[in-house]
C-alpha cells in the first residue's frame, strides 16, 4: 500500500509489468522465497526511518499526525509492528 505515491510519480514512464520468465522445476527450486525470509530488526528499522525522511522531504503539506499515519502504515506493510501494532 505505501508504494502507491512511488506508482503515481513514475506512471508517465510508460512502464509496464514483464511476463514471469519460465523457469525448469530445478531452476524454480533454487530460487529463494523471498517473501517469506526473515528481515532483519535493524534493516526494518533503516527502512522505516528512511521512509518517514522521505515523506517528511517531499510531503511538506502533510501534518505531523498524517506523517505519523504514513509511517504505520509502512511499518504494517514491512511486516515492523509488534503484537499491539506499535
Amino acid at each position: 500500500d505505501f508504494e502507491k505515491d512511488f506508482l503515481e510519480l513514475v506512471a508517465d514512464f510508460g512502464l509496464s509489468e514483464a511476463a514471469p520468465l519460465e523457469l525448469s522445476e530445478e531452476d524454480q527450486a533454487a530460487v529463494p522465497d523471498f517473501p517469506s525470509l526473515a528481515i532483519a530488526r535493524d534493516v526494518k528499522a533503516e527502512a522505516y526511518y528512511s521512509r518517514i525522511n522521505h515523506v517528511l522531504r517531499n510531503r511538506p503539506e502533510l501534518s505531523k499526525a498524517a506523517v505519523a499515519r504514513e509511517a504505520l502504515r509502512f511499518a504494517a506493510s514491512a511486516g515492523a509492528l509488534d503484537a499491539p501494532g506499535r
